[in-house]
């Protein structure tokens, strides 16, 4: 039995949600440009609210103000504000191993930066000259690497001990890439616009793909049991049966 609750948290439109380390809740939304904390164990009352940015938060990750700010979720202060980490909107923000973080903004820079005091406005490392616009990055714990997805239909795996691109995958369909997500230590699953592949990340070599017109800017991703749902524009949910390194289309819904 699924329990579903409501919880009447906000009168805005809410456009991100994180479950953080200790399960509380954190979510942004259009309100004051703010980040909320909510806490289970209260009956979800907000413990705090984090407010710094100068525009709309789309993602906990992703500032509208090309800003990139530390938190402290003990404290809830802006430990640190890098004030132009980008030249355009940060699209993905992501966690590294040795207090570091990876952050891309649509142009051909991965950007490393250091989490820990002393803080600074200079990247320890930019990874550039692959491809012309990442939009999506996943850090593969196994490998020490990152794996980035950009516009022009190039997925990198970058080393992030050397910081070099170890392998180029060109999935020749010029489509945009959303969202990457680790299905195991083996594969990745790639969502794009009308299309969805898996990529072994050993031999880097695409290992399945599904083409549809229909199925539209494929964002986000959640596994359950042996099934990956993924969800699209305008509602559409695809429900995908993964068995071994082949997967199929079981389901698509619309919403009404």
């Amino acid at each position: 039995m699924i329990e579903i609750k409501s919880i009447n948290a906000n009168k805005h439109p809410m456009s991100s949600i994180l479950i953080l380390n200790d399960n509380r809740i954190a979510y942004s939304s259009n309100e004051k440009y703010a980040i909320k904390i909510l806490n289970p164990n209260k009956n979800y009352q907000c413990d705090a609210s984090l407010t710094g940015h100068s525009n709309f938060v789309n993602s906990i990750t992703e500032p509208n103000d090309h800003s990139i700010k530390i938190w402290s979720i003990t404290s809830y202060k802006c430990l640190y504000t890098i004030s132009n980490g980008h030249r355009s909107y940060v699209l993905k923000v992501i966690s590294l191993p040795l207090n570091r973080i990876a952050t891309c903004a649509g142009s051909s820079e991965i950007k490393i930066w250091n989490t820990k005091p002393p803080y600074s406005d200079t990247p320890i490392k930019v990874l550039n000259g692959v491809c012309r616009w990442v939009t999506a990055l996943l850090y593969i714990h196994n490998k020490d690497s990152v794996i980035s997805g950009s516009r022009d239909d190039i997925v990198c795996i970058w080393d992030m001990k050397t910081y070099q691109c170890v392998s180029v995958i060109e999935g020749g369909n010029h489509c945009w890439c959303y969202e990457i997500y680790m299905i195991n230590e083996k594969r990745v699953i790639v969502g794009y616009n009308n299309l969805i592949t898996i990529i072994n990340v050993n031999d880097c070599k695409v290992e399945n793909e599904f083409y549809d017109e229909d199925i539209e800017y494929i964002q986000s991703f959640v596994k359950i049991d042996n099934k990956i749902l993924c969800g699209g524009k305008e509602g559409k949910l695809i429900v995908i049966n993964k068995d071994s390194n082949r997967f199929k289309i079981l389901k698509t819904t619309h919403k009404n």
